[in-house]
C-alpha cells in the first residue's frame, strides 16, 4: 500500500480530530444533566471503533481540552472580524458580551465537563478575552465613546465579572437568559464607561 506524505497525513488527522471534536460537543450539548458522555458514545456516533478514537486523543480529558480550546478560538476569530470592520466601541463591547453569553448557553455542558476536570485551569497563553477587551476599550477611549480608564484592569474586571456569573450558573444549574443578561451588562458596564 502506498504511503501518504506527511502533509496529507497531517491534513487527514486534522479533519478527523475536527469530526471527533464536533461529535463530542454535539453529544455533550444533547445530554441530560448528570449523564456522562463516554468515548464509546463518541465512537458509536461516528460509526468507528473506540480504539480509533485513541489514535487521535489519548484520553477523554485531552478531547475535552481540545474542544474547549477550539471553541475559544472560534469566538476569538468572530470578534476579531468585527473589530477589523471598524464597528463603534460600545457596539463591539456589547457584541463581545453577547457572543460570550450565546457560547455559554450553547456549550453549557462542555463547560461543565471542562471545569469538572480542570477546576482552576491555568492559562496556556495570555487570555484572549482580556486582549480583545483591552483593544475595544482603547478604541472607545480614542474615539471618545468611553471615559479614560486603566485599560488592563478594567478589561480584567469585565472578563472576571462575566466568567464569575457563568461559573455561578454552572454550579446552580440555572438557565441563562441572554436578553436579561445583555440588559444588565449594558446598564452596568457600558453606562459606567460612558464619559
Amino acid at each position: 500500500m502506498p504511503r501518504l506524505c506527511r502533509q496529507t497525513r497531517e491534513c487527514l488527522n486534522s479533519v478527523m480530530r475536527t469530526e471527533i471534536r464536533s461529535a463530542f460537543v454535539r453529544l455533550i450539548a444533547g445530554k441530560q444533566d448528570g449523564q456522562d458522555v463516554t468515548m464509546e458514545d463518541v465512537a458509536a456516533s461516528l460509526g468507528i471503533a473506540k480504539g480509533t478514537l485513541y489514535l487521535y486523543y489519548r484520553t477523554k480529558d485531552e478531547l475535552v481540552l481540545d474542544a474547549w480550546t477550539a471553541e475559544q478560538d472560534a469566538r476569538y476569530r468572530k470578534i476579531c472580524r468585527r473589530i477589523r470592520r471598524k464597528f463603534p466601541a460600545p457596539e463591539l463591547l456589547g457584541f463581545w458580551a453577547e457572543t460570550m453569553m450565546e457560547d455559554f448557553r450553547r456549550s453549557r455542558w462542555l463547560r461543565l465537563e471542562f471545569y469538572r476536570k480542570n477546576p482552576f485551569p491555568a492559562p496556556r497563553r495570555p487570555d484572549r478575552n482580556v486582549q480583545l477587551l483591552s483593544e475595544i476599550l482603547q478604541k472607545g477611549i480614542a474615539e471618545g465613546s468611553f471615559r479614560p480608564v486603566a485599560v488592563e484592569d478594567t478589561a480584567l474586571f469585565i472578563r472576571n465579572a462575566l466568567i464569575g456569573q457563568f461559573r455561578y450558573l454552572l454550579r446552580t444549574g440555572e438557565p441563562l437568559d441572554v436578553e436579561r443578561g445583555m440588559t444588565v451588562f449594558r446598564d452596568m458596564v457600558i453606562r459606567a464607561l460612558r464619559p
